[in-house]
């Protein structure tokens, strides 16, 4: 199926005729509009059309997903290449790549994207006499400038840009401005930190006998809490009040947030409790973003009680929550609990497949907080101990991929990447960082082998492998 949208995409491009360029996962945010090359391996590359088309359309949604390559396609030792493996030649893995559909396949008709590119490269002179050469009927509902604004959000245009395009807008007596418009232009100042824009054009929309709802209180709100201004967001949340606007869940999630993001852990309590009192139901983001406050601010034992209290809710946990409520244990050091609870939740990330028997050779801990990772870690090596073959392919390697934490405000600074390599020291293993890529931990497979009959050999005979590492642990830590 994947060969036939791949001659079907080529087809496709050929009609289009247009120079295709190459896009990788890297540069997707500086080309996020465009569309070129996805890489399967590093000798394989399927073209994708740049514009759009029927044919385009046709074949695009069969690809419209995560591509992620097996473990033996990675190693090159899948069907089809013996020759590789007796070259020694290697296919190197792929982090998976997002395939985007194509612009316009979703519905919104390609002209606004073009107009919104338009936008983008002309200078401010020229944009009001681009706005009206649009055709009068495209902006009489008001729906072809929120298509406009939309376009201008999802291409990342400079503020000013859609600033100015929201001006010419309100001066335009062919077009209708509501209150959706005023909201989604908050949004795009909040992105880009114009907080005092933000509440200009909240005051502009009362101002102009718009009326305020809760979408944009809760916008605001939000700009708020994206600029650290938690006691601003607070005071929004007053004011939406006196207006006799209804809060609902969003509202007050955004709130707990805004208080969290600044440390302010008992204000978020607080917010929560009057959410309670006005019987707003709370939800897993609600609880989640609880948990991730009392957290941060030290406060363990009070997090722990925030989730049993949503168990208690009949609110259900999802991923995040336990996530969050592994590296609690970890952090009070309940390793026991931590690691029963990780191997319950996260046991499928360690096999290549649901209901498969084989474990996964590259263990991803991307999406984990420390102490979670470190539990998958126990549970990964404890599976290994059990599974691993008597003979190995030489050559072959066990990899930890923890990232280095270059999405982190400090550049290198991963919790999870410290963790994890603090725990391989303290357990003596021979995981080490290549010089190739510093966001794993790799070791050859008779290494671990012969270090993991080392580790169960310490271990008494009536204890288990995981009890055994738990215990070298407990002794380095105590």
């Amino acid at each position: 199926m994947l060969c036939a949208a791949a001659r079907s995409l080529q087809q496709a491009g050929g009609q289009l005729g247009r120079p295709l360029t190459t896009w990788t996962a890297r540069r997707m945010p500086a080309v996020a509009h465009q569309w070129g090359t996805v890489h399967m391996a590093p000798h394989a590359s399927l073209p994708l059309p740049s514009g759009g088309s029927s044919a385009t359309t046709e074949a695009w949604p069969r690809l419209d997903r995560v591509v992620r390559l097996s473990h033996d396609d990675a190693t090159g030792r899948g069907k089809g290449s013996e020759a590789q493996a007796r070259s020694g030649v290697r296919r190197q893995a792929q982090r998976p790549i997002l395939v985007r559909r194509a612009p316009g396949a979703a519905g919104v008709g390609n002209k606004w994207g073009t107009l919104a590119d338009d936008l983008m490269k002309a200078d401010a002179a020229s944009l009001a006499p681009r706005l009206d050469a649009v055709l009068l009927k495209d902006w009489k509902s008001g729906d072809g400038l929120m298509a406009l604004l939309k376009e201008l959000r999802r291409r990342r245009a400079h503020a000013d840009t859609c600033d100015s395009v929201f001006r010419w807008a309100l001066g335009a007596p062919q077009v209708k401005v509501t209150i959706s418009h005023y909201a989604i232009l908050m949004s795009i100042m909040a992105k880009f930190m114009r907080l005092r824009r933000a509440f200009t054009l909240f005051d502009d929309m009362q101002k102009a006998g718009v009326k305020p709802n809760t979408v944009t209180y809760n916008t605001l709100i939000a700009a708020c809490a994206k600029s650290g201004k938690h006691e601003k967001a607070m005071g929004v949340f007053e004011d939406m009040r006196e207006a006799e606007v209804e809060a609902d869940t969003i509202t007050y999630n955004t709130l707990i947030a805004a208080c969290a993001k600044v440390g302010k852990h008992e204000k978020a309590m607080g917010v929560f409790e009057d959410m309670r009192e006005a019987g707003v139901e709370a939800n897993t983001v609600t609880y989640n973003t609880l948990i991730t406050a009392c957290a941060n601010a030290g406060k363990h034992e009070e997090a722990m009680g925030v989730f049993e209290d949503m168990r208690e809710a009949g609110v259900k946990p999802d991923t995040v929550t336990y996530t969050l409520a592994i590296n609690l244990l970890w952090c009070l050091a309940k390793y026991d609990s931590a690691v029963l609870e990780a191997e319950r939740v996260f046991t499928n990330v360690l096999f290549k497949e649901n209901g498969s028997t084989q474990l996964v050779y590259k263990l991803d801990l991307h999406d984990q907080t420390s102490g979670s990772a470190q539990s998958l870690v126990f549970i990964w090596l404890a599976k290994l101990a059990e599974h691993l073959p008597s003979h190995s392919t030489p050559g072959t390697e066990l990899t930890i991929i923890t990232g280095y934490g270059k999405h982190s405000k400090v550049l290198g600074a991963s919790s999870v990447r410290a963790g994890v390599v603090d725990l391989l020291r303290t357990l003596e293993s021979p995981f080490m960082t290549p010089s190739h890529n510093k966001g794993c931990l790799s070791a050859p497979i008779g290494e671990v082998q012969q270090w993991l009959k080392l580790i169960r050999a310490k271990s008494k005979a009536d204890v288990g492998f995981v009890e055994g590492m738990l215990s070298i642990l407990r002794q380095t830590h105590s």
